[in-house]
């Protein structure tokens, strides 16, 4: 035999009537929702849940030794001649008045030279530790010395390199040059003199005795007055700079039968100084690869100059490898040239980047402004090329040098994402690495910076400088930012605002429109951003009328900030008030009985200022107003009666002025002149004194009375109001008897909102269930319409909503048979009560945040809360339909 229980819930007012019908053997649970045929199954599926799995990254980066470089052996190899001979104690940089370049008092940042150069059979240059001797000071000289094989340059990588060049004497100069003459570089046949070792002679229509194959940047310090050197100037002796292709014919000037009569020089560059004065020289070299027209691009430059740019086709070379190094020559006068390198092409292949961010990582550039103590991240990435490279990057240093105001954050020094301790020595950090390799080809470095003191404008940099035994950074490389030191700064502009209009400044689009003027040093207007400050009381400001004032911030984008103080005006609604942004005028409009008219202008002026309460206000810079002589104020009255006359009743347009040196403010106002008929105002206002309903106005006979009760209109606008869940709070005393008086009056209908259950189910069912051997739960009841509470009130606080079962669940078949513990109401996801009989238990502690409904059922809907049924199979004597009524009361919360 099967058994049933089938619940539901019927509520009559707010009491819940609520039956229940229990079934054995039967597999499936149907809630019954309108009819007992209709019924919708619940289902609870298991969400799956994916695991998310992290992979460690692999990257190659350049790690500290497990032991620490001591500081004792970071000084070493910054004192070590051979390998750091960059050191800041071995080097003074002094002013060039010519050229304004450095000039170094001993030797120049070089690097070991050991077999990257060979001499050819007949040439007189030499190497000597890390410097390279092209000629002596002796007479007729060849100077050359070219790479060796293992060390030719590769024209289809990119390659720089930096050196320093060194010439004393008075002839004849040397050249840069790159080549591919085999027969050069084992023995070397030169023309001496003005041939630099690596031109042609004069005399024969052909070239002869150059460098085959080749391009040359020659540095001549020597003007052959035989017309040899027609082709530049003379430049007072101090030579010139330029390059030429050697091995071209074309490349030479012609003169009679075709004979060559000197070299054709190319982007020719005059020093303002002498090139032989014995003064070292940076000379750089960039080399862009062959592209695909076969065109490599060379730039160099030469200190105190501006870098030149050449397109060289590889059919100048005839190959993708060259030889590359020097030539010089010396004839009757003598100089002496050398030459140390900083960075030999094609030895080490190191690339690097220095970068800035600020707190939001976005990075920075020279155009780019930041306050001061700004919080900013440094970082540092360099990768050595080991394909392009013919050593590793031996023994590096690593320095960062801060400008005057920027201070290192104490342990936010990291070298591959390890936090490590570098070297301070003033404004230089400094961290010694191991040697740069294939395996570990990457440097990371990262630190942190804040900038104080500094004013607007001020344009800090940090360099980085990488050097080692091998190769070392001259210049190193630069980022820089720039400062914004002030503030913005602006002008309030005098607002008027209606009393109780907080919505008004809450919700300004755009808060410029409440400045008169605003502006900063750095960023322009249009980026200036204008915030209400926060924490300010807007309802207290707006709550009672007169003057108050309101903060805005102003901020630029570099995170400066200023406050600025705006005068505002809180006006009642029956107030006139005309101002412009500086100046205000408030007053009232004017009602004079006829019998009073005044008999004078000087009367009439008096009457009108004093009876319309006239104000005149000016906000001053610090954003308040203040009140000035209304004296000052102009009237026009030529539409007014003449004083002294009987004026007819009617309304008469007046205007008040004030007129200051950049505006005029103007404000019309009305005088009504006033027969035998007085106005009684009726206003219908809340709690907080706002309007619910349009006043309705009255008219009657001066010094009689008017019944409120009566009056058609009233009576309307009090039904309208009541329709909308509100009560009358007060009445206007004696309101079936209200005076009507020469002036208008007022009286108020006053009106409170209500809280209260506004709808709530007749019917909650929770459908079948079987009588097994499992316990029978149901989390959510079915029902027929919503459980809304309503709330209008004008300051709404927390109210309290309970249920009391007044009748527990109790057999239709046997009353004697009860269920007194199965209801239950889940108040949140943690908590859960049971319901009592005849005990108020509360289930919800809410608050309004608009005025009208509160739908507590959308919550049940979302199992968030909502009575459920819990019954143990054993409390079950008789299978059946129960029912049991609950009852829904909401107060306020004490």
């Amino acid at each position: 035999m099967k058994k049933q229980v089938f619940l539901s819930l019927v509520v009559l007012s707010i009491i819940c009537i609520l039956t229940i019908f229990i079934q054995q053997e039967k597999t499936e649970a149907s809630i019954k929702v309108a009819k007992e045929s209709e019924t919708s199954e619940i289902e609870l599926q298991e969400s799956e849940t994916s695991e998310i799995e992290l992979q460690e990254s692999e990257t190659s980066e350049i790690e500290l030794q497990e032991s620490e470089t001591s500081e004792s052996e970071l000084q070493e190899s910054e004192t070590s001649e051979s390998e750091l001979q960059e050191s800041e104690t071995s080097e003074s940089e002094l002013e060039d008045n010519q050229n304004k370049t450095k000039v170094y008092a001993t030797e120049p940042p070089s690097i070991p030279l050991t077999g990257i150069f060979k001499v050819p059979s007949g040439a007189n240059s030499y190497t000597s530790g890390n410097k390279v001797t092209i000629t002596e000071n002796k007479s007729n000289q060849i100077g050359s010395i070219f790479s060796t094989e293992s060390n030719m340059l590769n024209l289809n990588t990119d390659f720089n390199a930096e050196m320093f060049l060194r010439i004393n004497g008075e002839a004849d100069g040397m050249t840069f040059i790159m080549h591919n003459d085999a027969n050069a570089v084992k023995n070397f046949q030169a023309v001496p003199g003005k041939g630099l070792s690596a031109y042609s002679e004069t005399g024969y229509t052909t070239p002869r005795k150059q460098i085959k194959k080749s391009f040359v940047v020659e540095f001549d310090t020597y003007y052959n007055s035989d017309g040899y050197d027609n082709s530049v100037d003379y430049n007072g002796g101090r030579g010139h700079i330029a390059y030429s292709y050697p091995d071209l014919n074309s490349s030479y000037r012609h003169g009679s039968f075709d004979y060559i009569l000197g070299n054709i020089h190319y982007g020719v560059q005059y020093p303002k100084s002498k090139l032989g004065n014995n003064v070292w020289k940076k000379f750089s070299i960039n080399w862009k690869k062959f592209d695909s027209s076969n065109n490599g691009i060379l730039t160099y430059s030469y200190e105190g100059l501006p870098p030149t740019s050449v397109v060289i086709n590889r059919e100048i070379f005839a190959t993708d490898k060259v030889y590359w190094g020097f030539t010089g020559s010396t004839g009757g006068s003598t100089e002496q040239a050398e030459v140390v390198f900083a960075t030999v092409p094609g030895l080490v292949h190191y690339e690097n980047n220095i970068s800035i961010a600020n707190e939001n990582d976005e990075l920075l550039g020279e155009n780019s402004y930041v306050k001061n103590d700004t919080l900013l991240s440094v970082k540092y990435s360099g990768k050595y090329e080991q394909a392009y490279s013919k050593q590793n990057l031996l023994k590096p240093t690593l320095k960062f040098k801060l400008s005057t105001g920027q201070k290192y954050q104490e342990d936010s020094f990291t070298v591959g994402g390890k936090i490590v301790k570098p070297i301070i020595s003033g404004n230089t950090l400094s961290i010694a690495l191991p040697d740069i390799t294939g395996e570990n080809s990457n440097l990371d470095v990262a630190f942190k910076i804040k900038t104080e003191g500094l004013k607007s404008f001020d344009k800090p940099t940090i360099n980085s400088n990488l050097s080692g035994t091998n190769y070392k950074q001259t210049d190193g490389i630069t980022a820089s930012y720039q400062i914004d030191s002030e503030a913005p700064i602006g002008l309030g502009k005098l607002t008027v605002i209606e009393k109780n209009d907080t919505e008004y400044l809450t919700n300004i689009a755009d808060y410029k429109e409440l400045l008169k003027e605003w502006s900063d040093d750095v960023t322009e207007k249009d980026k200036i951003v204008v915030k209400l400050k926060e924490e300010q009381d807007i309802k207290q400001i707006v709550e009672t009328a007169g003057p108050k004032k309101l903060t805005l911030t102003l901020t630029d984008e570099a995170g400066n900030v200023n406050y600025v103080e705006v005068p505002l005006y809180i006006k009642e609604k029956e107030e006139l008030i005309s101002n412009d942004d500086t100046y205000l005028i408030k007053a009232e409009n004017v009602k004079l009985f006829y019998k009073e008219y005044p008999k004078t202008n000087e009367e009439l002026v008096e009457r009108i200022l004093t009876d319309s309460k006239a104000e005149l206000w000016q906000a001053n810079e610090q954003g308040t107003l203040q009140k000035i002589d209304t004296k000052l104020i102009s009237i026009e009255m030529d539409g007014l009666p003449t004083p002294g006359s009987i004026p007819d009743a009617r309304d008469y347009a007046v205007s008040l002025s004030y007129i200051s040196d950049t505006s005029t403010v103007t404000l019309p106002i009305t005088m009504t002149i006033v027969g035998d008929i007085g106005t009684v105002k009726v206003d219908f206002i809340d709690e907080a004194g706002d309007a619910l309903h349009e006043p309705v106005t009255l008219q009657g006979n001066i010094n009689t009375t008017i019944d409120l009760t009566g009056e058609e209109k009233v009576q309307e606008a009090i039904q309208s109001i009541l329709k909308q869940n509100y009560v009358i709070d007060q009445k206007p005393e004696m309101e079936n008897s209200i005076p009507i008086n020469l002036e208008e009056s007022s009286v108020n209908y006053k009106f409170k909102g209500k809280l209260f259950v506004q709808s709530f189910p007749k019917y909650l069912n929770f459908g079948r269930k079987n009588l097994g051997g499992t316990f029978i739960k149901v989390e959510r009841a079915s029902y027929d319409q919503p459980l809304i509470v309503w709330d209008n009130r004008k300051y709404r606080g927390d109210w309290n909503l309970t249920v009391t079962l007044i009748q527990p669940l109790v057999s239709q078949a046997d009353p004697t048979k009860e269920l007194p513990s199965a209801l239950k109401y889940k108040v949140n996801e943690k908590e859960t009560v049971a319901l009592r009989q005849g005990a108020a238990q509360t289930i919800a502690i809410r608050k309004h945040q608009e005025q009208g409904q509160y739908n507590i059922s959308q919550e049940w809907d979302k199992n968030t809360t909502g009575l459920q049924l819990e019954v143990s199979p054993n409390k079950v004597v008789l299978p059946g339909k129960y029912r049991a009524t609950i009852l829904w009361q909401v107060a306020e919360t004490p």
